[in-house]
This record gives C-alpha cells, sequence and structure tokens, in this order.
C-alpha cells in the first residue's frame, strides 16, 4: 500500500467550471501533506534472447465432439510502434464477432463455433500474440 498509493504514483484529474487559484490551493490543503514514497522497484528486464530454440508444438488427443487449435507467438515489447501494429492488425484479424476471422470460421463457413487472435502485452518481455479456435462438430483441424 504505502509503495503504490504515493502522491508520487498518482493521478489526480480535476474537471468542470473551476477557479484555478482557489483549486491549486485547496489540492495543496487535502493532498500537499502526504509523503511521497521511493520505494516502487523499477520492472525487471524480462528481454529474450531472438532465438529461444525451436518450435514447441503438442498435440493432444482426446474423446471430444470437437477439435481446438491453439498457438502462441513472441511479439514485440509493449510500448513500441511495432507491438502497437500487431495488436492494431491482430484487433482487426481477430478480436471479436465482427473480426475478419470470426466473419470467415464461424459465420461464412461454419467450420468453427469460435475463433479469435490477440495480444498479451507483458511489462519488460516481448509481448504474446495468441491464437484460439474451436471448430465445429466433424471437422479436423488442417
Amino acid at each position: 500500500f504505502r509503495t503504490y498509493y504515493a502522491p508520487n504514483n498518482a493521478v489526480l484529474s480535476i474537471v468542470g467550471d473551476i477557479d484555478p487559484e482557489q483549486t491549486l490551493a485547496w489540492v495543496e490543503k487535502y493532498f500537499g501533506s502526504i509523503p511521497s514514497h521511493d520505494g516502487k522497484q523499477p520492472p525487471r528486464d524480462g528481454t529474450l534472447p531472438e532465438i529461444i530454440g525451436e518450435q514447441l508444438r503438442e498435440v493432444v488427443h482426446e474423446e471430444v465432439p470437437a477439435r481446438a487449435l491453439m498457438a502462441a507467438y513472441r511479439l514485440p515489447h509493449d510500448g513500441t510502434r511495432a507491438c502497437d501494429a500487431a495488436d492494431l492488425a491482430l484487433t482487426v484479424l481477430g478480436g471479436g464477432e465482427s473480426s475478419r476471422l470470426h466473419n470467415r470460421l464461424v459465420r461464412r463457413d461454419r467450420t468453427a463455433v469460435a475463433a479469435g487472435f490477440g495480444l498479451l502485452r507483458l511489462a519488460g518481455a516481448p509481448s504474446l500474440g495468441w491464437l484460439d479456435v474451436k471448430t465445429s462438430v466433424g471437422v479436423e483441424v488442417e
């Protein structure tokens, strides 16, 4: 609590028809005596080498009515233009029921009951792109 709930780790927003001088006086009166805290640790370095090793793949065969495909990919670090571009592209291609992936596999082809792409931003590390497709009954994953 003392680390993260301190004035040097907070934003105060004031909106409306205000008197700036009076508002600053009130801010100083009610918040000025709260001490800052320097205990917040910087995020750890999650840098990974360009090539980690080889592709990892696991196929699980079970008696289920429908197949599924899940995949994850390493993408650029959060906070970079490349990560923002990847996030935008994955949102357009596979984010939600209006996405191209959902429209193609679920609505048009009816080969899947759910399909999506997404991006998980990780602090201090490469982001993670994910794909999740749950096929319709009787459809094989190519």
